[in-house]
């Protein structure tokens, strides 16, 4: 018995997260993964940013019940409390709220699984086409965020739609509107240098923002956030910013900035090189690189008075007889993939002066 108790939290959190049955197929997947969803135009509204925090006491991270507390918590406007103790396990929020569910698809709606085993789920209604197509959002326990397109007639339609606070459906007067489009270029546009841009005017204010860069007029990769810093591998494309405006009851928006060709990034020297050793002939002379941003890899070159050394480009040199009377420099060049090389020169030395014999043994 005390063994059987002891499981029961753990057979409870399985019950409350087993994803729906995807046996049918009567369902498209739209797109997966919370930075492809996003790329594609289709956003989490935020989840990817907040799965680490509670709604309505569920737990957290990839699982349906708490993405679709969120998004009735952030984008219908319900209050971050359980509306009854039995909306807990996803199978049983139709069951505990059955005044309010019925078989009618509604924008905003919960699209609910629970009457047949096995199919144990809940997600969150973005899209009613027609009372027989659907398109849901929703977050798998133990997989991944995705949107998908259901039709009715397979086993995959939603046991119910639960309305604990649908959202009006779109109208023309209810648009989001750019009225000036996005900026990249309010700063340099190079590799290696962050790029904050000017995400234009909407009206109405105080929407949610998504952001996806371009290159070439191709999403890059994870770059989904409104600062973004160039990498060598966009260096001499057009880049540009796509900005995605939504807000509760409104269809949303997107605008996209004038595409601007990135340059190669610059290096910053903080700190010059330093040569250290005695200025005479026979010692040895180290050099070292001095201080770079960003770092990169460096190559040497020493100098005698104006003119360089032959051979010498390694991080030591040792005098020779013909540079008494000479002042010594080095001159360290910082070169790295997408950046402009940049040199930099330590301060001279003082004269060479003749070497020093010593002696190991006396004469015998």
């Amino acid at each position: 018995m005390r063994r059987f108790r002891a499981l029961l939290p753990a057979l409870f959190l399985a019950a409350l997260l087993t994803p729906v049955t995807r046996a049918d197929a009567a369902y498209s997947v739209i797109c997966t993964g919370y930075s492809s969803c996003q790329s594609k135009g289709y956003s989490n509204s935020g989840y990817s940013a907040k799965q680490r925090s509670s709604y309505w006491a569920m737990y957290t991270g990839t699982n349906c019940t708490n993405y679709v507390a969120y998004r009735l918590v952030s984008t219908n406007g319900m209050a971050n409390k359980r509306p009854r103790p039995g909306v807990g396990n996803a199978r049983d929020w139709g069951t505990t709220m059955s005044s309010i569910t019925d078989g009618r698809p509604a924008l905003g709606a919960v699209a609910w699984w629970g009457r047949t085993s096995g199919r144990n789920h809940v997600a969150y209604v973005e899209k009613v086409v027609s009372s027989s197509e659907i398109w849901i959002s929703e977050s798998n326990w133990a997989g991944a965020f995705d949107w998908r397109k259901i039709t009715k007639g397979g086993s995959g339609w939603p046991d119910g739609f639960i309305h604990f606070k649908d959202r009006s459906t779109p109208t023309k007067s209810s648009v989001i509107k750019s009225s000036v489009e996005p900026a990249v270029d309010t700063g340099p546009v190079e590799v290696g240098t962050t790029i904050a841009p000017y995400i234009g005017k909407w009206s109405p204010s105080g929407n949610t923002y998504a952001y996806q860069w371009r290159a070439d007029g191709s999403p890059i990769a994870r770059a989904t956030t409104r600062s973004w810093r160039p990498t060598a591998d966009q260096l001499g494309k057009k880049v540009s910013l796509t900005v995605t405006a939504t807000r509760a009851g409104h269809a949303s928006a997107k605008a996209t900035s004038p595409a601007v060709e990135v340059k190669p990034g610059s290096f910053t020297s903080t700190a010059s090189p330093v040569v250290t050793g005695k200025a005479r002939i026979g010692s040895r002379l180290t050099a070292t690189t001095g201080t770079w941003s960003p770092t990169g890899t460096y190559a040497y070159q020493w100098y005698a008075g104006t003119s360089p050394i032959p051979g010498a480009t390694q991080a030591t040199y040792t005098p020779t007889p013909y540079r008494t009377g000479a002042t010594i420099r080095v001159r360290v060049t910082a070169s790295a993939n997408g950046f402009t090389t940049k040199n930099a020169y330590s301060a001279s030395t003082t004269p060479i002066t003749t070497g020093v014999l010593t002696t190991k043994a006396p004469p015998v």
